[in-house]
This record gives structure tokens, C-alpha cells and sequence, in this order.
């Protein structure tokens, strides 16, 4: 991998990171299905986060005011129900967790409203999965206003981490780098 996308898990061991094809099979390098995200695995979870879409993963640009729109997926790999599924986010410096958090899986199909700032902390737990069971979380964040930045880029780190009790956690993060003209 290049330098800019090794990550690393909450343990301190090395994860992987692609650019994947979409519907790819797991041992391909590929599970999720957008073709800009980036993707932490552990032995029994996977975790991937996008950022409105086609940008970069692992580097978002952004401009003060912007609201950005992330989506966490979270996917059981291992052989074995994974119980309590729990999504955190560590506190974001100059960004905010807006209303309309939402989350969906195969029985809440529509999207299920949730307080996103609960993330924060204890987490939101998710219920359990099956092999093979996943889950998504649309979060919708909003970055300062200029006058709360200095002129030129402000690196905001991101990080979100996903995963049950006794299972590993697998940790999706990036850097918002967000550019104020002056």
C-alpha cells in the first residue's frame, strides 16, 4: 500500500486499505460497493467509510460551512453471530454531528432515525448480525464557520470504530483537510 493509506487498527496492527471492485468477493481486496472508500478490516468485521461520495477517503477537501455527508457500513466476515453491535466516533474538532443521523439494515429497510452525537462516548449500539449481516449509518457533519479557522488548510482528523463485544473493532478514519481562503 502506499504511505497514505496504511492504517492502522485500535490495537496498533497494520489494516488494509483499497481502491475495490465493485461486488468483489472478500478475499479480493473488495467487499463494499462505491468505488471511493476506504475499508478497515479485522478478523471478523469489516468497517468502511465514505465521504459524499466520489472523495477521497483517507484526505476529504473541504471549505468552512460545508456539510458533509459520511457513510459508515459495517459487515459480520467471521463465522459467528456478533452480538451488540456498537459504532463510537471519537469528539471532531470544529465539526458537528447534525439531525438526521439515520441507520438501515435488511429489517429497517427506510432508515431508521438516531441521535448521531451519541456516537460519542458509550457509542449506539445496532443490534446483532449474522454471518454475513451488515449494517449502515449515514451521518451528516458539519464543518465551522471560516471565522473558527486560520487562513490556508486545517487538518481535522476523523475516526470512527465499529464492532461487538469479544469481536475486534475494526476502526474507519480520515482527514478533513478544510482550506480557508483569506
Amino acid at each position: 500500500l502506499p504511505a497514505a493509506t496504511q492504517l492502522w487498527s485500535a490495537g496498533g496492527d497494520p489494516v488494509r486499505a483499497w481502491a475495490p471492485t465493485p461486488g468483489a468477493p472478500p478475499d479480493s481486496g473488495g467487499i463494499c460497493d462505491r468505488t471511493t472508500w476506504i475499508q478497515m478490516t479485522s478478523k471478523d468485521a469489516y468497517l468502511c467509510a465514505y465521504f459524499n461520495g466520489a472523495k477521497p477517503a483517507t484526505e476529504i477537501p473541504a471549505t468552512p460551512g460545508d456539510v458533509l455527508t459520511v457513510i459508515l457500513e459495517y459487515q459480520n466476515i467471521s463465522t459467528e453471530r456478533r452480538d451488540n453491535v456498537t459504532f463510537t466516533a471519537e469528539r471532531f474538532d470544529r465539526l458537528t454531528i447534525l439531525p438526521g443521523s439515520t441507520w438501515t439494515n435488511s429489517s429497517h429497510l427506510d432508515g431508521e432515525p438516531f441521535d448521531g452525537a451519541k456516537l460519542y462516548g458509550s457509542g449506539v449500539n445496532l443490534g446483532s448480525y449474522a454471518p454475513s449481516g451488515n449494517v449502515w449509518i449515514s451521518l451528516p457533519l458539519q464543518i465551522a464557520t471560516a471565522d473558527k479557522f486560520s487562513c490556508g488548510h486545517t487538518a481535522i482528523p476523523v475516526r470512527f470504530e465499529a464492532g461487538s463485544y469479544g469481536g475486534t473493532r475494526p476502526v474507519a478514519s480520515a482527514i478533513v483537510d478544510v482550506a480557508r481562503r483569506c
